[in-house]
């Protein structure tokens, strides 16, 4: 097959491998991570484990737990890149056409090149020693036409004949007469027209460093990266490290490649982390740049030994420099917000570390800074999250005042999913210290989340992270009396309706009402008035393999069973089966029995 066939049948823009589910091999739109820790689509992985399934469908290996996480970054980048999808293939088509029409030309031209090489062996050489002159000038004449040079990237003008009226200045530089390469190929100084041309894409592909900033500009083309690009983006960022459009897009370009899995790990292993941070301590005062290279080191991130790499070679003081000097840049902000979630996320040292070198201070900031820049704020509270984990770092957050400035972005961006999905995934972890349950109760916040949890209650995502912050609110005698009086018990039914399907939703949804019914007579009777033993035991038959969902429901069913009438209510509805019917699904796990034995034991 010839190499312009090859052109022509390339495939279109592929999809990232990791926004495919490994079960369907489609992109996914609810993915979950999994005890394995890969992402599948939720009702995928479901599916696998409802069927009775005990392993990794990826590994083989057995799942300590059953229990799936919401994997809410993932799934905001798959569908930003299917938004953009359809842009991209046009993209991808214009390159395929032009890259088409190029090699066409250089067929034709290698071609004539041969046909003119076979009649001057046969003509042999001229009689006063040179070369004929006319073969010079059909190669002229025959060179690319205006419209392909052009597209080719030629910035020269063009004569009316198509010849460029100066020397090129993006091709490889040679001294005028130097001879042949070792190679045997011809030096571009004394090539002819045809063969600068045929040299031209050579020449970039086998000596970046030689190629000028226009053209490695083209190269380094992220839209269309592939994995087999990876080691000529590193070359580009270690020959070309001093160039600042060059290293925008050869950040660019590691952020597409390192959402692969296997590149992320080749990335490290080559010794593109090191690099990467280099250009960042290099380019620090330049926007664009440290945009594209923070987006990239989130993507790294998401590897946890790249996390742990990036942390040792000093990559969390760079991101914080980089907030420092970008403040008031948005762009530059989400991303470095983004970076910083990522390294806090999976590492407790990184939790650390980042709040000892002032990130929650300068996180803080950021928020109240662009406050009104929803693509912000859902990085930063989602960094905020991720750090409030950490028990010092909650007191820290309340300290400055991150509670109420929390509540005024929820506040003032109900309406966002994402910003609600990260804010209250902020919330439910700040709420895990006592003194800030009282705090947040006391400036409004359970009203502003059963206000965020009517507007979003179809979104599983922000229904998740709402409950479960309802959940740990819940665990103030003060506040289950509040959450009732404001109507959050019917909130928590409603989701048990909308999303009883949704195993994340219904564990921390159980939770809650479990909490609530915990030393409250009041509210166990509410639960059972608006219909919520039917609605657990629904939950149960229909999440009866999932061990997560199964603990946070039974909790729930003995609190509420400790009510005489709920009692009744829960054997009449066929309550003492189903358990009976639990206990041996999940017979290999002693400590689920022992919860289900307990509400057993309460009902009789």
């Amino acid at each position: 097959m010839s190499s312009a066939a090859s052109v022509a049948s390339e495939p279109l823009v592929p999809i990232p491998e990791d926004f495919e589910c490994p079960i369907l091999r489609e992109p996914m739109e609810d993915p979950v991570v999994a005890a394995d820790g890969h992402s599948y689509e939720r009702r995928a992985i479901e599916q696998w484990l409802s069927s009775g399934h005990r392993t990794s469908p990826l590994t083989g290996e057995r799942l300590p737990h059953r229990t799936l996480t919401p994997n809410i970054r993932l799934r905001a980048f798959i569908q930003d890149f299917m938004q953009r999808l359809p842009h991209l293939q046009r993209e991808h088509q214009i390159r395929v056409d032009l890259d088409l029409a190029i090699r066409l030309r250089e067929e034709a031209i290698e071609a004539m090149m041969d046909k003119d090489r076979r009649q001057q062996d046969r003509a042999g050489p001229s009689h006063d020693g040179h070369s004929d002159q006319s073969h010079q000038m059909d190669c002229s004449s025959s060179s690319s036409p205006p419209a392909i040079a052009a597209a080719a990237g030629d910035p020269r003008p063009q004569s009316a004949s198509g010849s460029s009226s100066s020397s090129s200045s993006y091709l490889p530089r040679f001294e005028p007469g130097t001879p042949t390469q070792s190679n045997g190929s011809v030096s571009m100084a004394v090539a002819s027209p045809a063969q600068r041309i045929v040299g031209m894409s050579r020449a970039i592909a086998s000596a970046p460093m030689e190629v000028s900033h226009r053209e490695v500009v083209g190269l380094v083309n992220p839209p269309h990266m592939c994995n087999r690009d990876l080691p000529s983006v590193l070359g580009i960022m270690a020959t070309h490290h001093a160039d600042a459009s060059v290293m925008g897009q050869a950040c660019a370009a590691l952020f597409i490649l390192a959402a692969n899995a296997e590149n992320k790990t080749t990335i490290a292993r080559l010794g593109g982390i090191e690099m990467l941070l280099e250009v960042m301590r290099h380019h620090k005062t330049n926007a664009g740049v440290m945009e594209q290279a923070c987006a990239a080191l989130f993507n790294l991130a998401l590897n946890d030994e790249n996390g742990q790499s990036i942390a040792r070679l000093g990559g969390i003081d760079v991101v914080l420099e980089v907030i420092r000097h970008h403040k008031t840049n948005a762009g530059v902000m989400a991303s470095s917000c983004a970076a910083l979630f990522i390294l806090a996320a999976n590492d407790e040292n990184n939790k650390g570390t980042i709040a000892r070198l002032g990130g929650i201070e300068m996180l803080l900031e950021v928020m109240r800074h662009h406050q009104s820049n929803a693509g912000v704020l859902e990085w930063a509270c989602g960094a905020l999250w991720s750090l409030a984990a950490d028990y010092e770092n909650d007191q820290t957050i309340a300290r400055l005042g991150g509670l109420g400035l929390l509540l005024e972005v929820m506040r003032h961006h109900k309406t966002n999913a994402g910003v609600m999905a990260s804010s209250c995934g902020a919330l439910w972890c700040l709420a895990d210290n006592d003194e800030n349950k009282e705090t947040i109760a006391r400036l409004g916040g359970i009203d502003v989340l059963l206000d965020v949890m009517r507007h979003h209650k179809t979104n599983a995502y922000v229904m998740e992270q709402a409950c479960e912050a309802l959940s740990n609110l819940a665990g103030n005698a003060e506040n289950k009396t509040t959450i009732a009086r404001l109507g959050g018990i019917e909130m928590l039914l409603e989701a048990l309706r909308h999303h009883k399907t949704n195993a994340g939703v219904m564990e921390q949804a159980c939770a809650a009402l479990s909490n609530l019914a915990t030393n409250d007579e009041n509210n166990k009777g509410t639960i059972a008035r608006l219909g919520g033993l039917g609605l657990l035991l629904e939950v149960m038959r229909h999440h009866k393999t999932n061990a997560g969902v199964m603990e946070k429901a039974c909790g729930a069913l003995a609190n509420l069973a400790g009510n005489a009438e709920n009692k009744t209510t829960i054997a009449r509805l066929g309550g003492i089966d189903l358990l009976r019917d639990i206990k041996r699904t999940h017979e290999v796990n002693p400590d689920f029995l022992s919860k289900v034995d307990a509400v057993l034991s309460r009902l009789r």
